[in-house]
């Protein structure tokens, strides 16, 4: 269902040590894929904070606390600041970028056959005479009915026409 949604519920619940809701854990109780999650992700926190503990303990007993001892007692850890990358040389390079693509976009003259030649509207009417005259061409079953209409009546009236010469007006009259 939105088995997902609640495990990154768990996760978070977990990671930001607040309480499950209510809702959340019905849920486990009612889903196993979650309850696995759950169960596994308390384990895990627990393995973490055994970790972090032994870490501890052992930075002062072994050669690692000399180093992190140096890395503790560097100036910027002793007046609590980070060593900050000045911004300036990534802002004048990004300028420069643009400057540069300005320049190639206002100042190039355009190159034959690009942009110009592509022009939808202007091959409207190519496009449109050769669609109808495809559609002319369809042979559809109602022309071809129609057309054998137009035979059939031509040729009733063909010969009805000869049938009232041979018989002459006077023999219709009577």
């Amino acid at each position: 269902m939105l088995c997902i949604w609640h495990r990154w519920r768990i996760s978070n619940a977990l990671d930001s040590d607040k309480p499950l809701s209510p809702f959340l854990k019905q849920h486990i109780e009612r889903c196993p894929g979650c309850r696995d999650h759950y169960q596994f992700s308390l384990y895990l926190a627990d393995q973490a904070k055994k970790d972090l503990a032994s870490l501890q303990e052992t930075k002062t007993s072994t050669p690692v606390s000399s180093l992190l001892s140096q890395l503790d007692n560097t100036p910027e850890a002793a007046q609590g600041r980070r060593i900050l990358i000045p911004g300036w040389p990534l802002a004048g390079a990004a300028a420069g970028l643009a400057a540069l693509a300005l320049i190639l976009v206002l100042f190039l003259p355009p190159r034959k056959g690009s942009l110009t030649a592509f022009n939808p509207l202007s091959e409207w009417d190519s496009a449109h005479s050769a669609v109808k005259s495809a559609l002319e061409k369809v042979d559809s079953p109602y022309r071809t009915e129609l057309e054998n209409i137009k035979t059939s009546l031509t040729a009733t009236a063909e010969f009805l026409h000869k049938f009232y010469v041979s018989m002459g007006p006077e023999s219709l009259l009577e």
